[in-house]
């Protein structure tokens, strides 16, 4: 555990302002966002005198090569307005837009998994006159959020009727094309959410609490909330609770764009009834909820063997326990039976107990936030979460009750 006071710019990192990638700029050369016309910085917005050029230039030479040349100006000014610099404010406003869209995302979503099927029906005039009908049904009004979800599940359902594919085909394509548009406008801010699909998940619930907090606002019990963990058989199940209507409309499809755009993970979902599981589920009240199992597919190319030179012999550690104690002060480390196995000399002092017998998590120690039980189970569910600790008095021997503020990370 930390005392350090965690800002909005904790995450922010050394490369922070490169700039991120899309699909038209992956056959780049990586080295490229490093050298600019020699220099070390991308360029800032062309000159207007340099985009007039450009403009001359493209509007003079034959087509192809004036739609390159409009293509060059379009990417440039492109790479500058997409920079965005990674911290907790952008991981929230990111995680915000993907759990809760605004009408124009839902409409350009709706918009694009039409044109994805839109060549299936060309040269059939009577389905292509269907087709057409539908399209003209995506520009729709902010309606109330059963309107919504009907409107949204209508049109892909008759969308489904003309091509003759399963209704749940689309449904997972409409999921694809919202995580690719929020992916698309936030990538280098979503690659830093979580370093495991797990973990990605898991860590909507902290960024959510960090904007509400930004903008005073208070967690409602409306509000919707991620958890994510590990089956015995390597299978994950995630619950979202109070899912937003669109979202969990779109559940399906996003949880495997995610797992292959961040991730290279293929994976399978299938989205269980809540009624074989409420008894495995601390649902907190009579609340909504749903319940995903994702179990990755075999993936020749991922490798998850420890690195090369990695030893797990305590012997072989570069610093001696004694003086990573000294070196970080407020940290502890517990088994999975919540023993205590380690102690920062500032965390020993506070105690003011016989640190030589073993002691347990839960004599010592009480969890101020989030409000979840002292269980090991509990502490791995919400690693990306931040944790207030602090020492109780009868382990301290005073009435001063210090408090630690931190993560937890698993070995």
């Amino acid at each position: 555990m930390s005392r350090r006071k965690i800002s909005s710019e904790s995450f922010s990192s050394l490369g922070s302002d490169y700039l991120e990638t899309s699909p038209e700029e992956e056959g780049e050369c990586p080295l490229s966002r490093l050298c600019w016309n020699g220099s070390r910085s991308p360029p800032g917005p062309p000159e207007p005198s340099a985009a007039a050029a450009a403009a001359a230039a493209a509007a003079a030479a034959p087509a192809p090569a004036a739609s390159a040349a409009a293509a060059a100006v379009t990417a440039g000014a492109r790479r500058v307005q997409r920079r965005r610099r990674v911290n907790l404010d952008s991981l929230g406003e990111s995680i915000s837009r993907l759990t809760a869209p605004s009408p124009q995302t839902i409409q350009q979503t709706l918009k694009r998994t039409l044109q994805y099927y839109e060549h299936q029906v060309i040269g059939y005039r009577d389905a292509e006159k269907n087709f057409h009908n539908i399209s003209n049904r995506c520009s729709y009004a902010e309606h109330s959020n059963k309107e919504e979800i009907e409107d949204v599940s209508g049109i892909l359902q008759c969308t489904a009727n003309i091509l003759g594919l399963k209704f749940e085909e689309i449904q997972e394509r409409f999921g694809e094309e919202f995580f690719n548009i929020c992916f698309h406008e936030n990538e280098r801010v979503l690659r830093a959410v979580g370093g495991t699909l797990q973990d990605f998940f898991n860590g909507f619930d902290a960024l959510l609490e960090h904007i509400r907090t930004s903008f005073g606002k208070q967690a409602t019990l409306e509000s919707p909330s991620f958890l994510c963990k590990e089956l015995p058989e390597g299978t994950l199940m995630l619950h979202y609770f109070h899912p937003h209507h669109i979202v969990g409309f779109a559940m399906l499809g996003m949880i495997k764009a995610a797992g292959k755009k961040i991730y290279r993970l293929d994976v399978e979902v299938e989205q269980v009834a809540n009624e074989k599981l409420c008894s495995d589920v601390s649902n907190p009240g009579n609340c909504s909820c749903l319940t995903f199992l994702i179990k990755e597919c075999e993936n020749t190319n991922i490798t998850k063997n420890l690195p090369q030179g990695t030893s797990q012999v305590p012997a072989d550690l570069r610093i001696s326990i004694n003086t990573f104690c000294r070196a970080f002060p407020f940290h502890l480390m517990f088994d999975p039976s919540m023993s205590v196995l380690q102690l920062g000399e500032g965390l020993r002092k506070q105690l003011r107990c016989d640190t030589h017998k073993v002691l347990k998590f839960e004599d010592c120690f009480e969890i101020v936030s989030p409000k979840v039980n002292a269980t090991f189970e509990r502490v791995l569910l919400r690693l990306s979460t931040p944790f207030v600790i602090r020492t109780k008095p009868e382990a301290s021997g005073s009435e001063n009750k210090d408090k630690v503020s931190g993560f937890f990370l698993f070995f």
